[in-house]
C-alpha cells in the first residue's frame, strides 16, 4: 500500500507594487494584478532620460541634435525653440522659456519704503535685503534734580534714568526705614513704645475732643466752683 505525501502548503504572495517607464504601473495586491499603461514617446534614439522616484517618466533628444526649425525673419537672435523643456506646473517653479526658447530662471524682488534690494540671487552674488537705518528721534528730559538722565538711545548706549541719591546711606528714624534715596520703604514700632490710650484731668482742671470725636483733647484750667474764691498769693 502506498502512501501519498502531504499536499504543499499553498503559499501566500506578498502585495507588489512597481513603476514601468514613461508612467505605467503595475500593482499585485490581494490576488489582483492591476496595470496602468504609460505614454510613451515616438521612436527614435533618444541621448536624454528623465527619472522620478526612481522611475523613467520621459525621453528627450538633445537640442543640438534636432531638426532646424522654420526659417525666421533676420533677428539678432535665434527662432523660437518649441521643443525646449516646457516647465513643470509645480507652484513655486521659477524655470520659464525667454523669447529664443532657452531655458530662463529669474526671480522678481521690488524693495518697499525705506527697503533696498541688492544681488543676482546666485550664491556669489546673493539677494540682499536691506531696511533704511533711521530711527525716530526720542528726546528725554528730567523735570527735577532728583532724576538725571544719560545716554543716545542707541544699543550699545541706551538710555538710562537715576534717581539722585538724597541720603548718605539708608536709615531708619523711630521704626521708619529710608533708602539712600529718601523712599520710605517700611515701618516697624519700636519696642517700648506705647501711643496715648487717654487724658484724664485732674484737680481744677478739663479735657475734652475739639470737635467731639477728632480725637483732638484740649486741657483747659476748669470753672471754679460756685462760691468758691480763688485767691492769688
Amino acid at each position: 500500500m502506498s502512501i501519498n505525501p502531504c499536499p504543499e502548503p499553498v503559499k501566500e504572495c506578498p502585495d507588489v507594487e512597481f513603476c514601468i517607464p514613461f508612467g505605467g504601473h503595475v500593482s499585485f495586491i490581494d490576488g489582483c494584478i492591476e496595470y496602468s499603461e504609460g505614454t510613451p514617446p515616438p521612436d527614435g534614439v533618444y541621448d536624454q532620460i528623465v527619472i522620478a522616484d526612481g522611475c523613467i517618466i520621459s525621453a528627450k533628444k538633445a537640442l543640438s541634435d534636432r531638426a532646424p526649425q522654420t526659417v525666421c525673419a533676420n533677428t539678432p537672435a535665434p527662432c523660437y525653440n518649441s521643443d525646449a523643456p516646457e516647465p513643470s506646473p509645480v507652484p513655486g517653479n521659477l524655470y520659464t522659456l525667454d523669447s529664443t526658447g532657452k531655458p530662463l530662471v529669474l526671480v522678481y524682488i521690488q524693495g518697499g519704503t525705506g527697503t533696498t534690494v541688492t544681488g543676482m540671487g546666485t550664491s556669489a552674488s546673493p539677494y540682499i535685503i536691506n531696511a533704511a537705518g533711521g530711527k525716530s528721534s526720542i528726546y528725554l528730559q528730567s523735570t527735577n534734580s532728583s532724576i538725571t538722565v544719560a545716554g543716545d538711545g542707541s544699543q550699545t548706549n541706551p538710555f538710562k534714568l537715576t534717581h539722585v541719591k538724597t541720603l548718605p546711606q539708608a536709615e531708619t528714624y523711630e521704626g521708619f526705614s529710608f533708602d539712600d534715596r529718601g523712599h520710605l520703604t517700611s515701618y516697624t514700632q519700636p519696642i517700648g513704645t506705647q501711643s496715648v490710650k487717654g487724658i484724664l484731668a485732674g484737680y481744677h482742671t478739663k479735657v475734652s475732643q475739639i470737635p467731639e470725636g477728632s480725637g483732638i483733647f484740649q486741657i483747659a484750667l476748669d470753672n471754679p466752683y460756685e462760691g468758691q474764691e480763688i485767691t492769688a498769693t
